[in-house]
């Protein structure tokens, strides 16, 4: 597990559900960063639960959050058979920030 903060806009907006462990809002976020004059874009899947799952649920596809919390990465097979990596974020912490 690696604890790491990530900041980003929201792709879609959230979705919450009720589930027998409590609450949980789930969203992805597209972080982008530049290797010289090319931007590469990386996202994230994140999943808030309790009372920050409720404060996740009022945010809306194109805000920008900054989110602390455990980071790991998903491995699988898609419908072609390619191999492909997916990283995933259980959220410990959320910020709303200003759109820049």
């Amino acid at each position: 597990m690696i604890s790491a903060t990530v900041t980003g806009f929201i792709g879609r907006d959230p979705i919450s559900r009720e589930t027998k462990n409590g609450i949980v809002t789930n969203f992805r976020i597209a972080s982008s960063s530049f290797e010289g004059k090319e931007e590469r874009t990386t996202w994230v899947s994140a999943a808030v639960w309790g009372k920050k799952a409720e404060y996740a649920a009022t945010l809306k596809a194109g805000d920008r959050v900054a989110l602390s919390g455990s980071l790991s990465m998903a491995e699988f097979v898609d419908k072609d058979g390619a191999s492909k990596a997916s990283l995933e974020m259980k959220v410990v912490d959320i910020e709303m920030q200003s759109k820049k």
